[in-house]
C-alpha cells in the first residue's frame, strides 16, 4: 500500500484536490483517493493514471474548425467594414458545435466561459504580390495584414471586434503566422468570427490557419 508519506500519494491528492477550469474536473475528495490508490494496481501508480472513475468528469464542449478550402486567390468573401469573414468547416464528431448558415460563425451551444484561439497564416504565394491589386486590395511592396475575432451576441446582430493581431508581409518575408487567444464569457447561442485584411493571402492549410473554442467553467441557463 501507498504510504501518505510517500511524495506520489502527495502529489496525486494535490491534483486531485484542484478544480481545473480548463474542463477536467475532478473532483474526488481526499478520502475517496486514498481509497482508490490503495486499490489501484502498482504500473498504474507508477504512471500516475488519475484514480477518479470515469463518472467523476464532465465532457466540456470543444471544437478545433479549419478554413473552408472555397477560400482563393481570386475570391473575395463577406467583405464588411470589419474586414473579410473566413469560412469554416467543423467535423462531424464535433456536434456540440455547430456553425451558422454561412458557415461563418461557431454558435456557442451553452453559457459559461470559453478559452478562444484563432492563428491565420498569410502568404505572397496565394497571391502575386508584385500585383498592383489582390481582391481589391493593393498588393505591391510592404504591406499590413491582420486577423481578429469578433463576436455577436444574442439579441444584437451587430458584430463586435474582441481582439486584434497586426503585422507586416513583403517579398522578401512572404509567410506570416498571427496567433490570438483569449478567456471570454458567453452565452448560449451568441456567435464567434474571424475576420482577416486579406483574404486572398490566407494559407487554405489546416496546419497554418485554424479556429477553436474550449469551455472553461459552465454557468447556469
Amino acid at each position: 500500500m501507498l504510504q501518505k508519506g510517500t511524495g506520489v500519494f502527495s502529489f496525486a491528492i494535490r491534483i486531485l484536490s484542484l478544480e481545473c477550469e480548463w474542463g477536467l474536473a475532478i473532483r474526488c475528495t481526499s478520502e475517496k483517493a486514498t481509497i482508490l490508490m490503495e486499490r489501484m494496481p502498482t504500473a498504474q501508480k507508477q504512471q500516475g493514471n488519475p484514480p477518479c472513475p470515469n463518472n467523476d468528469t464532465i465532457t466540456r464542449p470543444s471544437v478545433h474548425a479549419r478554413v473552408n478550402s472555397k477560400i482563393s486567390g481570386t475570391t473575395c468573401v463577406n467583405t464588411s467594414q470589419h474586414g473579410s469573414s473566413l469560412l469554416w468547416e467543423i467535423a462531424p464528431e464535433e456536434s456540440q458545435f455547430q456553425l451558422d448558415e454561412e458557415n461563418m460563425s461557431f454558435i456557442i451551444p451553452q453559457n459559461g466561459q470559453y478559452f478562444l484561439y484563432s492563428q491565420v497564416t498569410f502568404s505572397c504565394s496565394r497571391c502575386n504580390c508584385e500585383e498592383s491589386i489582390c481582391c481589391g486590395k493593393k498588393a505591391k511592396g510592404a504591406k499590413t495584414v491582420w486577423q481578429k475575432i469578433g463576436y455577436k451576441l444574442v439579441g444584437y446582430p451587430e458584430p463586435s471586434d474582441l481582439i486584434i493581431s497586426v503585422s507586416s508581409i513583403n517579398e522578401t518575408k512572404s509567410l506570416k503566422s498571427l496567433y490570438l487567444a483569449r478567456i471570454m464569457t458567453l452565452s448560449k447561442g451568441d456567435k464567434l468570427l474571424v475576420y482577416v485584411s486579406n483574404p486572398a493571402l490566407v494559407q487554405v492549410d489546416v496546419r497554418y490557419t485554424f479556429f477553436g473554442a474550449i469551455a472553461c467553467v459552465f454557468k447556469s441557463l
